[in-house]
């Protein structure tokens, strides 16, 4: 009887173990699983954004150029400085996945008769 209970104490034992292995391999999993996702997700939306500056890009005209541009999560202010803010706006709130397109500036001719103003966008997710 005493043989009998030191091996069932043994294979409890070997039971816990392995049950701590196989914890221990699903916290792994999960964890990758989570890295995967994130990966997955800071992919597409890197994706998206390029998409949207390559067509913010093809849309401006060329005698309009962007000193700069500021990302904050989903919103962007973009600095131009050109002619036309009117058509600007007209012309980025065609492009796709960005909604919310608004003048965020005055507009003010400088001496050269160029107008400088800024612009703000939300980028939405592309389903």
């Amino acid at each position: 009887m005493r043989d009998k209970a030191e091996g069932l104490e043994v294979e409890a034992k070997r039971a816990q173990q392995r049950h701590s292995l196989l914890a221990s391999g699903e916290k792994d999993l999960l964890d990758n699983k989570k890295f995967y996702d994130d990966v997955s997700t800071f992919r597409l939306d890197c994706v998206e954004l390029l998409g949207v500056l390559k067509s913010l890009a093809e849309q401006t005209p060329v005698t309009t150029w962007v000193p700069s541009l500021h990302l904050n999560e989903r919103n962007v202010t973009v600095e131009v400085v050109g002619t036309g803010a009117a058509d600007i706006l007209e012309l980025w709130g065609k492009i796709p996945y960005v909604a919310g397109v608004r003048l965020a500036s005055q507009v003010n001719k400088d001496r050269d008769g160029q107008e400088r103003f800024r612009v703000e966008f939300q980028l939405q997710r592309g389903e």
